[in-house]
């Protein structure tokens, strides 16, 4: 019987090597800073952060949201944060192109004809539906 080499089993190398090398570039930093964002959620959080002069820390993306874990180097949840999220989430509540805004301090959503619905946290907690502390989650349309 002939040794199972990749000499013998091309195909199956071929996609072994495929499939490492795709893990290991989506498992790399520099793919998730690469990602693309939608251009309203970039310009929507770049004017937040310049009007309200708080610098933030956005762990995740993806092409319509962002979620935000630090501001001001501090951790979203840290009372010691407490300020700068309530007036970070009210900001993001001015941008007419907001969709939700779910953090510590509100639960929003806005829809496209400009109607807007909060979410009760404490009631939402009660019912196991958002966490005791969260990131703050931005989206646009």
């Amino acid at each position: 019987m002939p040794a199972l080499g990749c000499k013998n089993m091309k195909t199956l190398c071929r996609l072994l090597i495929l499939f490492f090398t795709a893990a290991f570039v989506l498992s790399s930093p520099s793919y998730a800073q690469n990602q693309k964002v939608k251009t309203e959620l970039a310009d929507m959080i770049e004017a937040v952060v310049k009007e309200t002069g708080i610098n933030i820390n956005i762990s995740e993306t993806n092409y319509l949201s962002a979620n935000i874990n630090k501001v001001n180097g501090r951790n979203v949840c840290s009372p010691e944060a407490k300020d700068d999220v309530v007036r970070l989430q009210e900001a993001f509540n001015k941008r007419p192109n907001i969709y939700k805004n779910i953090g510590p301090y509100l639960v929003s959503f806005t829809y496209k004809d400009g109607t807007r619905k909060f979410g009760d946290i404490v009631e939402l907690r009660k019912q196991g539906k958002l966490p005791d502390c969260t990131n703050i989650m931005v989206s646009v349309h």
